[in-house]
């Protein structure tokens, strides 16, 4: 699962790099579904290539210290 690893960690770098650029306060925490995860969750639910997509295998979540950067970060 090195590549799941490898985006997160990429598209981290690259929203971190971001919202420095801009000045801002913030913290940023990622996370990635481990193989055996998403080979659960491919199995429990009906994931087809007309259906479902497996929307959580990248999780990146970005804390703002202040209510007025949303708009900024949007």
């Amino acid at each position: 699962m090195k590549e799941l690893e490898k985006i997160s960690q990429r598209l981290t770098d690259i929203i971190n790099s971001e919202l420095i650029r801009v000045g801002l306060l913030f913290r940023i925490y990622s996370r990635y579904k481990a193989l055996e995860s998403v080979e659960n969750k491919i199995s429990r639910k009906s994931y087809t290539s007309g259906g479902k997509n497996l929307q959580d295998s990248i999780v990146i979540r970005v804390n703002l210290y202040f209510v007025d950067d949303l708009p900024v970060v949007v």
